[in-house]
Order: C-alpha cells, then structure tokens, then sequence
C-alpha cells in the first residue's frame, strides 16, 4: 500500500527559519517527496507570511515542485467542516490563526517523537481528506486501497 504524505505549513517553516532543522529533515523529506502533495492552504499559508521579494522566492522554492508535478491538493469547505468535526476531538487541536478558525480550519500540533500510532491517526485523517476533494477517479484509488471501494 501507497501512503501518500502532506506536510503542514508548520514544518515548511521550520525549513525556513531553521537551518538545523531543515538538515536534519532532508533526508525523510527526499525519502518521502515521490509520495509528497502540497495543499493549496499551505501554499496560502506561506505566501501569506512572506513579507519579502526574498520570502516569496523561497516559498516558491518549496512549493512550485508540487505545482509542476500537478500535486497540490485543493480542499472543499465539505472538507474542511468534515476534518474540523473529526480533528476537534484532538486535544492537541486548536482553531487556526488568522481568522481562519472560524470557518473550520483546525491546526494540530504534533511532537517530535510521535509514535506510529499517531502519524497513523494522522494519515487517516489527510487520507480522509484527500478522497473529499481529489478527482472522482484519484479518490477511487486510495478508497480501493484502503479497502473501502
């Protein structure tokens, strides 16, 4: 079985601002990036944040690879409202910032030393997620996959 992997803005951040970091995440990064998709709020995220000509280019950087592989994952507000009602059950979830909270998006906060069993919980969920907003045909995949179709 495929897992496909989606990171959170937060760790494209970390990239950014933190060289040891960043040194330390390349290799599960290169290891992951064949199965990697980038989600358009992450993208919003980090063009929302850079302030600079510098910081645009660099979050450019990040994301125009999903863009040229036509891996960017686009969520619905079904989605949102679905994964906000399921990830709310998460102590470590809380509304995001800037606003956006209040229309069902959550952001999660994961420790570093996560075992299996939570990037597992987690995978469901952006699986879950992925099926609501990927192409009919694409959605199929991961359903028959996980079983479900």
């Amino acid at each position: 079985m495929t897992t496909r992997r989606l990171f959170d803005t937060s760790v494209y951040i970390a990239i950014l601002r933190d060289a040891t970091f960043a040194e330390t995440f390349r290799p599960r990064y290169v290891r992951d990036i064949p199965l990697t998709h980038c989600s358009s709020v992450v993208i919003h995220e980090l063009l929302a944040g850079a302030r600079t000509p510098r910081h645009r280019r660099q979050a450019a950087l990040l994301y125009e690879p999903f863009e040229r592989a036509r891996r960017i994952v686009t969520p619905t507000h079904l989605v949102w409202k679905e994964a906000a009602a399921v990830v709310a059950t998460d102590a470590a979830a809380e509304p995001t910032g800037y606003g956006l909270g209040r229309h069902g998006w959550v952001s999660l906060s994961v420790e570093p030393d996560a075992g299996e069993e939570r990037w597992t919980q987690i995978a469901e969920w952006v699986r879950t997620s992925y099926t609501l907003v990927a192409p009919k045909k694409l959605a199929r995949l991961v359903l028959i996959e996980d079983g479900l179709a």
